[in-house]
């Protein structure tokens, strides 16, 4: 299968949404952030690790806290694979 796409980590069945596509034989997640990276570690937790995630800032960021953020997931061991 493609990607899952998640636009909202927010909503209250996430984790039922996230179980259905793991059954569904998704093996990658793109999601849609802004830039909290609270959210992209929230979403790490819920994914077994064989999982792969992408991540989509929709320009929401300008290039120093893109730079910022990306420090700051590098600090996050096996948050994103690619």
């Amino acid at each position: 299968k493609s990607n899952y796409l998640i636009t909202d980590l927010k909503h209250p069945q996430i984790k039922n949404n996230i179980h259905k596509a793991l059954t569904e034989g998704f093996t990658t997640f793109k999601v849609k952030l802004g830039d909290d990276l609270n959210d992209l570690l929230f979403l790490r937790k819920q994914i077994p690790d064989f999982v792969s995630l992408r991540v989509d800032f929709n320009s929401k960021l300008d290039l120093n806290r893109f730079k910022e953020l990306i420090k700051k997931i590098k600090t996050h061991p096996n948050t994103l694979k690619y």
